[in-house]
């Protein structure tokens, strides 16, 4: 996974076997839940996937409005002149119908055995911006914020110092 994704639609690769021996060299073809990190690099650069589990995910383009929305949080985010060094403090995804289940379950899950201190998941559907606070403890002591995308969203990695306004990115945003 990469830190800072912004997911669209995502669907498990359901690779026929001539096209995963052709993608993947005919020595490497898998079942889903056995690939690895050298079967993902080796894949064509001309498409999108994400690899969890051993499973590869095949990411289909991101509708206009989820490139904007993740767009404006960036911009958002660089404004405030910090940076985030080494692994990832936080992770945003923009959540869509086919991948919702992956967001709120298994990335979940991901993000807190990885160290992750903040999750947020800007659900476009329900107007919502959830926020988990994984914290320093590996989400032992998790707590979990749900904020409406008409207003500002405080950045708890940065003591809520940084706000992310999500009135003014709804705004912005044409077809939400």
């Amino acid at each position: 996974m990469l830190p800072v994704t912004s997911p669209a639609d995502y669907r498990e690769i359901r690779l026929p076997k001539l096209l995963a021996a052709e993608a993947l060299g005919a020595y490497q073809a898998k079942k889903q839940g056995e690939y690895t990190l050298e079967d993902y690099y080796a894949l064509p650069d001309d498409q999108g996937y994400e690899l969890i589990d051993g499973v590869l995910y095949d990411m289909a383009a991101p509708a206009v409005t989820h490139q904007e929305i993740a767009f404006e949080i960036a911009v958002a985010l660089r404004n405030t002149g910090r940076c985030i060094y080494g692994a990832p403090d936080m992770v945003i995804e923009v959540t869509s119908p086919s991948t919702r289940k992956k967001d709120f379950g298994k990335k979940l899950e991901k993000y807190v055995d990885a160290g992750v201190r903040e999750y947020w998941i800007a659900d476009v559907k329900n107007q919502k911006v959830i926020v988990y606070d994984l914290g320093d403890d590996f989400g032992e002591n998790m707590d979990l914020m749900i904020y409406g995308m008409d207003g500002e969203v405080p950045v708890g990695i940065y003591d809520g110092e940084c706000k992310i306004d999500f009135g003014e990115i709804v705004n912005s945003v044409v077809n939400i």
